[in-house]
């Protein structure tokens, strides 16, 4: 019955130009992050390009998760981020970007800022 239910969902769906996919390791990136935090065992995580702090907000609460450092160098980002992080001692921001070598850059500010990037 399962099986018929299933079939019959998934086709309306598909009638509506929707896919439905089993939530896995495989599909879900979350996941899959989940996961490499568990077998990995690791307890910090190293934002780069942390805008406003969105990824890092869905893994302070996680009591494997010791530290996280975010760094963004957009301002009007990293002010929502210091705001965000600023109620955690164990979030840390810094407002500048990293990269293979000292210098400074120029960023392309894209209208989403979360597509914003450096030359």
């Amino acid at each position: 019955m399962k099986a018929f239910l299933l079939s019959k969902v998934t086709k309306l769906a598909g009638y509506f130009g929707v896919l439905l996919l089993r939530r896995n390791v495989n599909n879900d990136p979350k996941m899959q992050i989940e996961r490499m935090l568990e077998c990995e065992s690791i307890s910090v995580i190293i934002d780069v390009g942390a805008n406003e702090g969105q990824f890092a907000s869905g893994y302070i609460s996680n009591p494997k998760i010791r530290h996280i450092i975010s760094f963004e160098p957009l301002t009007d980002a990293f002010k929502v981020l210091a705001q965000r992080s600023s109620n955690f001692s164990n979030w840390d921001a810094h407002n500048v970007a990293l990269g293979n070598q000292s210098g400074e850059t120029t960023i392309n500010v894209s209208m989403n800022s979360v597509s914003s990037s450096v030359r």
